[in-house]
């Protein structure tokens, strides 16, 4: 199975314009956060950046 999903995975190099709705975004969020860490340490930090003009700053980096 692991094997199969590695053979069918894509990279994603240009993305649609579509906006995704922030009630998509903070259900995503919530499921990540149950996600299992080593020693359940969760050592992960979530930003949701939706203003424009920083997003283009970011992409810059």
């Amino acid at each position: 199975m692991i094997l199969e999903l590695a053979r069918r995975r894509k990279t994603v190099r240009k993305f649609a314009d579509n906006k995704v709705r922030l009630e998509d975004i903070l259900y995503c969020l919530n499921v990540a956060r149950e996600a299992p860490s080593g020693m359940n340490a969760q050592p992960w930090r979530f930003v949701i950046v939706a203003d424009e003009e920083l997003k283009a700053k970011i992409r810059e980096i």
